[in-house]
């Protein structure tokens, strides 16, 4: 494997765009960045400690979907052994920043061998209230260098 891990903790997130005129819900944008390739969302109630995963989550992960919460220490398991603690770590860090993060990680595939994810989050609170970490979750195209158009 010849592509750097990569892995951050942002102390403050930038800042919010405006979307004037823009305006998209959430199914759309879903539907728009899973279009080509697996895309997911993913969120994690704070309160709980609650994982909800997209279906394209699961087919990265190589997993038959399902519905209701994701066991976390299932998810956390599917990292590769040395970057089990990074993502532990992280998650931590961002909760008790209220920031947000970027990562480059390993998780294992059913050829026995692992690929290349990657995941962004950032804390945030609901209207009511409620604390999430919210996120993407994507393979690597870091391995895409070119491209043909016709």
């Amino acid at each position: 494997m010849d592509q750097t891990l990569q892995f951050a903790v942002l102390d403050k997130a930038r800042p919010v765009q405006k979307v004037e005129g823009a305006g998209v819900d959430g199914t759309t944008l879903l539907a728009l960045l899973s279009q080509f390739e697996p895309f997911g969302l993913w969120r994690m109630e704070l309160a709980t400690g609650l994982v909800y995963w997209t279906q394209d989550i699961y087919e990265i992960h190589e997993l038959p979907p399902s519905s209701g919460p994701v066991n976390l220490k299932t998810a956390i398991d599917a990292y590769h052994p040395d970057d089990r603690q990074m993502v532990i770590d992280c998650l931590e860090d961002v909760v008790a920043r209220k920031s947000g993060f970027h990562f480059v990680l390993r998780i294992a595939g059913k050829s026995g061998g692992y690929k290349l994810v990657k995941a962004l989050g950032m804390f945030h609170v609901d209207a009511d209230g409620a604390e999430w970490l919210i996120g993407t979750f994507c393979e690597d195209p870091g391995g895409v260098r070119g491209v043909v158009i016709r």
